[in-house]
Order: C-alpha cells, then sequence, then structure tokens
C-alpha cells in the first residue's frame, strides 16, 4: 500500500466459511515484524520522590496487520470477522506516532 493512502470499505469478494485463510482479496498486508514502540505510562494518587524517578514509559509491542501507514502514523488492526456478504469489521485498532517506534 502506499503511504498516505487511506483504504475505503473493503468487501470480500468470495467468501469461505470453512476456509478463512483461502480467501484472496484481502487487501491488508501482515506486518513483517513485530511493531516495539513506548506509549505514555501514569499514575494516579501521591507519590515518593523516588517512586516518580522509577517511572519510565510502557514498552509496547504490537503484531497484526497495516490499515494505513503514512509518513507520521502507522494504523494497525489485529483482529478481523469477515462478514457473510463481504464486509470486514476490525478489532483491536491502534494508531502509533512513528515517533514512539523504537525498532
Amino acid at each position: 500500500m502506499e503511504k498516505g493512502t487511506k483504504q475505503k470499505s473493503t468487501k470480500i469478494k468470495k467468501f469461505d466459511k470453512k476456509n478463512i485463510s483461502s480467501l484472496h482479496y484481502f487487501p491488508y498486508k501482515k506486518l513483517k515484524s513485530e511493531l516495539h514502540w513506548l506509549d505514555a505510562k501514569s499514575k494516579t494518587g501521591w507519590s515518593t520522590k523516588d517512586e516518580l524517578k522509577e517511572l519510565k514509559p510502557a514498552k509496547c509491542i504490537t503484531s497484526g496487520w497495516v490499515f494505513e501507514e503514512t509518513k507520521h502514523y502507522i494504523k494497525t488492526f489485529s483482529t478481523y470477522s469477515l462478514e457473510e456478504d463481504g464486509t470486514i469489521e476490525f478489532g483491536e485498532i491502534l494508531v502509533i506516532p512513528k515517533k514512539w517506534i523504537i525498532n
């Protein structure tokens, strides 16, 4: 997929309940490798100076498919469902700023 392109609502031309992996028209590419990225971490309530010094960003790992990618961010999803009419629904959706990616 070209960078900066948006996906339109996609329909699968052939739906095979017995073997979903046989669908040839799934337009999304699997991530080549896991994305390792940093995310903000928060804590509510009172903390000591030492506890505050120990607070670090969360190290996250994402795998799945690329929905859209630009020079600033990548949109991924880790789960999808195929409806009998060919509609794709997406789950576990993330938009990760590329500046947060560490690998």
